[in-house]
This record gives structure tokens, sequence and C-alpha cells, in this order.
């Protein structure tokens, strides 16, 4: 499954006096011309930065914090690209957002919102840690412009992508970024786990439950367990659909894909009209077995070329491949004076429903029954090549 590329576009003001740094200027989006619009406004005041450490906290706090078009059923993934650590802590005064903000503020952002990071750490000369640098070498700014006390220490940017499940990348040149970025994207790992929505009768179960920590670009295999539990009346198709999901379970996650499972549930009647079904084994004659429509299975998808009944392996005792002696075995209703303001219904089916059923007859003697059995299977095929097997009680009799 693909998913469109997704852009969050901040505007980075490198000031010491200007309030909100960091402005939400476009959701996620897959619209490349907004998004070249966006950056088009980007400018850099107050002496074009040269600077550090930064304020990218207060960015990464925003997006976690913040609606920026996230899609409900997303893998949530910032890239953080930086060539300096960040101010420790941000003051509110900087931000004018009535709250400092510090690295533990930060990660706490992003592991509540489900993001996680793939930091891009650059050595453009000032910082050749980069992100990865010590945020207390160089700065004082903030504490000059603020009064408050610089603090922070080496490795912000790994701590902050171990904790949000992401990755550290350090790119010699700018030119390796897209690189980066793209191996980062490829070392994230994610859980993969499952959903099943099943029509009653129908189980259906995986194993695993999950799988955890699965590499990107990975194939996962789950052993998949279909049940049908339905002891149903007449033949019926059943569906399901298994919906597997990616991020962190149990988590609304990301959705992978979905496989549709259908079941057709054969139904048969064993000498329609009659019960007990009493097979005489000294009778050369034929057994009826009816093979029960419904509104979700026609009997006319069933290929009587495959038919076969019984531990014998009987096939039909009639040519059902010539149209005329195939239409004498479709039994259905028919109505009694269809004129009538109210007509009733005579069932002719094998079992006195308004849906067709087909009733196939067996030479008892081609049957293999015996004493002692007490159930009789058909098997055959659908036309679609789908095999099947559907079973009735019998009694022998001697």
């Amino acid at each position: 499954m693909v998913l469109p590329p997704t852009l969050y576009i901040i505007y980075h003001v490198s000031t010491k006096t200007e309030e909100n740094p960091h402005q939400h200027q476009l959701d996620i989006t897959d619209d490349t011309a907004s998004v070249a619009a966006a950056i088009d406004d980007w400018v850099a005041i107050v002496g074009g930065g040269s600077d550090g450490p930064e304020g990218q906290f207060d960015a990464l706090y925003q997006i976690a914090t913040q609606g920026v078009g996230w899609r409900a059923d997303s893998t949530k993934i910032v890239i953080w690209i930086g060539d300096a650590p960040a101010h420790d802590p941000v003051p509110d005064a900087a931000t004018g957002s009535g709250y400092d903000i510090l690295e533990s503020d930060v990660v706490s952002a992003l592991v509540a919102a489900g993001i996680r990071v793939i930091a891009i750490s650059l050595d453009t000369g000032g910082y050749p840690a980069g992100t990865d640098d010590d945020p207390n070498i160089g700065g004082g700014d903030y504490a000059a412009a603020y009064g408050i006390v610089e603090d922070g220490a080496l490795g912000q940017a790994t701590r902050i992508t171990d904790a949000t499940g992401g990755v550290y990348l350090f790119a010699a040149t700018p030119e390796e970024a897209v690189e980066a970025i793209m191996e980062g994207l490829q070392a994230l790992s994610t859980d993969v786990w499952w959903t099943v929505e099943a029509d009653a009768g129908l189980n259906v179960t995986l194993d695993p439950e999950v799988m955890y920590d699965v590499p990107s670009g990975t194939t996962v295999g789950f052993t998949e367990t279909i049940e049908v539990t339905a002891d149903p009346s007449v033949s019926t198709t059943l569906t399901a659909t298994v919906t597997f999901w990616a991020n962190s379970y149990p988590e609304e996650g990301a959705m992978l894909g979905e496989e549709t499972i259908t079941i057709t549930v054969m139904a048969i009647d064993i000498k329609p009209w009659s019960y007990p079904n009493s097979i005489n084994t000294k009778s050369n004659g034929v057994v009826p077995v009816a093979i029960l429509g419904s509104d979700t299975f026609d009997v006319t998808s069933v290929d009587v070329t495959t038919l076969s009944f019984g531990p014998g392996g009987a096939t039909p005792a009639h040519d059902l491949t010539d149209p005329d002696v195939y239409a004498d075995h479709l039994v259905q209703p028919w109505l009694v004076n269809p004129l009538d303001p109210e007509p009733e219904w005579y069932y002719f089916t094998a079992n006195e429903d308004d849906y067709v059923d087909l009733v196939v007859h067996f030479h008892q003697k081609d049957t293999g029954l015996a004493p002692g059995d007490t159930e009789a299977c058909l098997t055959g095929e659908l036309t679609d090549g789908t095999a099947f097997s559907a079973c009735d009680s019998v009694r022998i009799v001697k």
C-alpha cells in the first residue's frame, strides 16, 4: 500500500523578540504546488541566523501538540534536519506560548502523539556533532535576552529519536540529506497486527496476534485459521475481512491492507421430504440428495460433472449435462393462483422455502454405504473451481 507524501511546513523565525517563532503554515498534503508556495514564503531575518543553539524544541513541541492534519490511521513521522543543538529550555518569553519548553516536555509530547522522529544531523562548521552537540557551547543568547539559565546536555537528537522509536543519522554534507532521509525511513521499525470482521458462523484468527519491531521493508507472515462454526439449514456464503495495521500496538494504526475471505458453506438433505434418512442396502433404487439453495447461494453454480456421493464415490444416476434433464432436477416453488391479491406459495422445493434447490440421484449400490454408517457426504466443485463437501445423517437398513 503506497501512501501519499506528507509534509508539515513551519515558519522558522530566527529572532529573540518575535512571538510564535514557529508557525503552522500548511496541513499535511500531497499537493506539491502548495508545498512549494509555502516554502517560497520562508525568510531568514535578524541577520540570517549564524548562531546557536537553536529553538527547534519549540518546533517539535508544536508539531506534537497542534492539529497539523495527520490522517487518523497514519504512521506519524517527523524528519528533523539541523546543524546545531537546541536551547534548553525554550522560555515563554521567546515564544509567547505561556510556558517554558524543556527536552523532557518535547519527548513526552512526541511520545503521546505517537510521532517518530528521524534526525538528520549536519556539520556546517559551527557544531561538529550537529544536533547532538553540546547546547552550552557558544550559547548564552537566550540567557542574555531573557535572563534564564542555559541548560541541556550532549546527545539531544539521539535521546529524542531513541525515545520516539526513530533514527538518528549524520549526513556530512547537505547533498547527503535526501539519501539519509530515505535510509532513516528504511531503518524504522513498526508493530504489525490484524483485526477481523466476520459474518456470524465464521471464525478467522491469525497467529501471532502481533509482530513487534518489524524492520521497514520486511515481509511478515501470519498463520491463518478459518473455522466455520455455523451449521446452516441452507447453503450460504459467509465473508470475513482481515485488516492489517502498522504502528505502535495497540494504538490506532495505519492500515496496510485488507484480505477478504469468502466461504461457501454447503447444506444438503439426503432423501428430502423424509426423516430419518433410511437407506436399504438391498435396494436397487436411487438415493436423492438435495443441494439447498438460499439468498446467498445459487445452486446453478454447482458443477454437476464433479459430484460424488458416499464412500463409494457414486456419480449422478442421470445425465445432468443434458439441459432438459438438468431442468427436471431443479426444484422450485410454484405460485398457487398468482392473480390472487395475496397469492400463496406451493412449496415444491426440497426444504419448503422459496429458493431453488438441486436434487441429484445416485444409485444406492454405488454409494458404498454399509451397516454402521451414520453419515454420508457429497463432494464436488463449483463452476469457479471451488471444492466443497457437505454431509447429512443416514440410517442404514440391512
